[in-house]
């Protein structure tokens, strides 16, 4: 992750923005911004989704309106913003920063945006994975590169904790309606019985989505690129991004599993 690091030098030494702005130039530069919007919106589909499971023949003014207000754009650019600062190193920001002012940078980084708003749609997401799984049977060596990639960089482990626990904070949150029944065990067995289901299913879609988002890219700008990701400085951002985004996960599954569980027990007052 030292890619072009005499260029890393001049952009720190001739334009270090303050500590605030460092982190908020990179909020920008990754274009959290839109990807916030697409959590919104998932997040908002999937509350809705699951309300009907568990709400049918409830009111709920109230559940969507709390929903509307837990996925909040600017309360989630918040907690984003202060995450990175509280999981990144000035330093590492400022040196993550740097790089994504490049050309390469500013290329990937919007190609990562376009695919993750493109992925996901459903038959985007299928057909990713489908292309990705056909070129990795055909021995395509772009393929086999972005898989290694992924393992070393351990992005489905990444995933597959982030799953888990906010699986859990659903779940735990739903057990506060008590006429559900749903015990700590229950939960937790829950949880476990899909784990290589789960952790097969994170693999190939995470393929899919490398695979398809540095498409555009030559052999030479993927493998700077990679070299980025794996240096030092690429993987406490990636640790960073995984912690800031799992736990604003986690957060939100909780909260839902509580609202659903407050309008539940509401309807027996």
């Amino acid at each position: 992750m030292r890619y072009l690091f005499l260029t890393f030098i001049f952009v720190i030494c001739t334009a270090r923005p303050s500590v605030s702005e460092t982190y908020e130039q990179l909020f920008a530069a990754l274009n959290l911004e839109e990807i916030v919007s697409v959590i919104r919106q998932e997040g908002m589909e999937e509350a809705e989704a699951t309300s009907e499971i568990y709400l049918k023949n409830i009111k709920q003014d109230n559940f969507r309106s709390s929903i509307n207000e837990l996925y909040s754009i600017e309360l989630m650019q918040s907690k984003i913003t202060a995450g990175l600062r509280a999981a990144l190193s000035e330093t590492d920001a400022q040196s993550a920063l740097a790089f994504y002012q490049t050309p390469l940078g500013v290329l990937v980084s919007k190609l990562e945006t376009t695919a993750r708003l493109a992925i996901s749609d459903d038959a985007v997401e299928e057909m990713a994975v489908s292309i990705a799984a056909k070129a990795m049977q055909s021995g395509d060596s772009r393929a086999k590169v972005l898989q290694k990639a992924v393992t070393d960089m351990k992005l489905t482990e990444y995933n597959l904790s982030g799953a888990f626990s906010t699986r859990f904070a659903f779940l735990s949150g739903l057990a506060e309606a008590e006429e559900l029944g749903i015990t700590q065990d229950q939960i937790i067995a829950l949880i476990a019985q899909d784990n290589d289901d789960l952790r097969d299913e994170i693999d190939k879609w995470v393929l899919g989505y490398v695979f398809m988002t540095y498409k555009p890219l030559s052999d030479e700008q993927l493998t700077r690129y990679l070299d980025f990701q794996m240096s030092a400085i690429g993987e406490e951002l990636n640790r960073a991004l995984f912690e800031v985004f799992n736990d604003l996960s986690v957060q939100n599954a909780g909260q839902l599993g509580k609202l659903l569980a407050f309008s539940i027990q509401a309807r027996q007052l």
